[in-house]
């Protein structure tokens, strides 16, 4: 029979374990609310990620950023510079998107300038002004923007790209000009030349007017030219005979 020192020791023991597992059970339940605590304050890699993800963009908005984007760029940096980098940071996106949506950066500027055109004729027609080039110089962003298509387009020419690539957005260049001759005797003939002087004239400004150290006193000169040209184009339509047939040519 156990003596009562004994008996004494194991009586402290069985008290003893309860009390242990109940502190044991206290950390327990400490270490799973800090944990849990810890993951609330601290987010984990996934959940910051998440936080900081843009909302998704449609194609749509992903483009118009992307075109306004390149538009602002190629008003301030020649067109070689203009990386893709560039746009996708300025336009907020991926820069994987240029090539999604564009297929290149090429495209996205070539698509730019399109717009540009586009938007020279919308401008026009909202300021009453039927005349292009009076548009141009009420407008001092829309011809800056004009003279950015044009460097963009030769750069774009020198990279190999196909000029017949531009020739539709040109088409209407030319059909907004030829909107502009009212006199019925003129010919077909006739109008299209006066537009193609009238063009390569403004296109030739844009490009080589720095180079051929122009004023803005001599290219606004040249563009009033421009907007006289329809008071001679009877004589002229007369003196190189435009108004006659054009003479078959002999095989």
């Amino acid at each position: 029979m156990p003596s009562a020192h004994v008996r004494e020791q194991k009586s402290e023991k069985t008290h003893e374990y309860p009390r242990t597992r109940q502190v044991l059970h206290t950390a327990s339940q400490a270490l799973r609310h800090e944990h849990y605590d810890g993951r609330m304050v601290n987010p984990t890699k996934s959940q910051k990620v998440a936080a900081n993800k843009r909302p998704r963009l449609s194609q749509a908005e992903a483009e118009v950023r992307m075109k306004n984007a390149t538009a602002q760029l190629l008003l301030a940096h020649p067109p070689a510079d203009v990386t893709v980098h560039m746009i996708s940071a300025k336009a907020g996106v991926h820069h994987d998107y240029v090539a999604r949506y564009f297929g290149s950066r090429e495209e996205l500027m070539i698509q730019t300038i399109e717009t540009a055109v586009l938007g020279t004729i919308l401008s026009a027609d909202d300021n009453g002004k039927t005349d292009p080039v009076t548009a141009l110089d009420a407008n001092a962003n829309l011809m800056a923007m004009v003279s950015a298509r044009m460097r963009t387009m030769m750069y774009l020419l020198a990279c190999g790209v196909d000029p017949e690539r531009f020739r539709e957005n040109q088409k209407m260049v030319h059909n907004f000009a030829l909107s502009q001759f009212t006199k019925p005797n003129l010919t077909d003939r006739t109008k299209m030349n006066f537009t193609l002087m009238g063009t390569i004239l403004i296109q030739g400004m844009a490009i080589l007017g720095d180079v051929n150290s122009m004023t803005d006193l001599q290219k606004s000169d040249i563009r009033e030219f421009i907007t006289q040209l329809g008071l001679i184009t009877e004589q002229i339509q007369t003196e190189l005979k435009w108004d006659q047939p054009v003479p078959k040519k002999r095989k």
